[in-house]
């Protein structure tokens, strides 16, 4: 794909996570810059590796769309028959940590990969759960969480930035910067019918998707 050294960031990473001592990584770049494209290799290759590949994606609904709908989609491949509840009563809390337990459940069986893809549309539910998430697995052995962000999207005063200013402070986050690559764009037989890429989903193959 053109992006070995961040694709070698990435599996280092998965390993690290293993071990309690990876931060999430944050993909940054502009639109066509291959955020999803590499989020897909590194799915295939985790889940050569042995690694359960959860995947997200964020959706362009403002706050309108369903609540924490990234992680929901993630964690269906994961399904035990008894997902967490949302807390209709607004017990917001006890959904976090359900849905921390079931990270932590499964990193205890194998590698996690949690991607989530255009994070720059997340709604507050979501970036609520991610900045809890994260500030909980921060230093425990456990999911590696990758997120991608489309950079030209991050205007002043966009919702996300001080979730991502956070994560800077804390270093609970690494930020990898990915720049166009011009002289290598996908082939014909790499894109589906209409022009548009694939993306991964967890362990089941590919579906169309805009988000690049």
């Amino acid at each position: 794909v053109g992006r070995e050294a961040e694709l070698a960031r990435l599996v280092a990473a998965l390993d690290e996570a293993g071990q309690g001592r990876a931060p999430a990584i944050v993909l940054e770049g502009e639109s066509g810059a291959g955020k999803t494209r590499l989020l897909r290799e590194f799915a295939a290759l985790a889940a050569q590796r042995g690694a359960t590949v959860l995947f997200g994606r964020c959706v362009d609904c403002g706050d309108a769309g369903p609540p924490y709908w990234p992680i929901i989609e993630a964690l269906r491949p994961a399904s035990t028959g008894h997902e967490p509840g949302r807390g209709a009563s607004g017990d917001r809390a006890r959904f976090f940590e359900q849905v921390l337990d079931r990270l932590e459940d499964l990193a205890q069986l194998s590698p996690v990969a949690l991607l989530l893809d255009d994070l720059h549309w997340a709604d507050r539910s979501t970036r609520d759960l991610l900045g809890f998430l994260l500030a909980n697995l921060a230093g425990e052995p456990g999911p590696l969480v990758v997120t991608a962000v489309r950079s030209e999207a991050l205007v002043p005063g966009h919702p996300l930035l001080p979730l991502l200013a956070e994560l800077r402070r804390s270093r609970r986050a690494e930020f990898l910067p990915l720049v166009l690559l011009t002289d290598k764009a996908a082939t014909p037989s790499e894109l589906e019918p209409g022009g548009r890429s694939p993306r991964w989903v967890a362990r089941g193959g590919f579906a169309a998707d805009g988000g690049q």
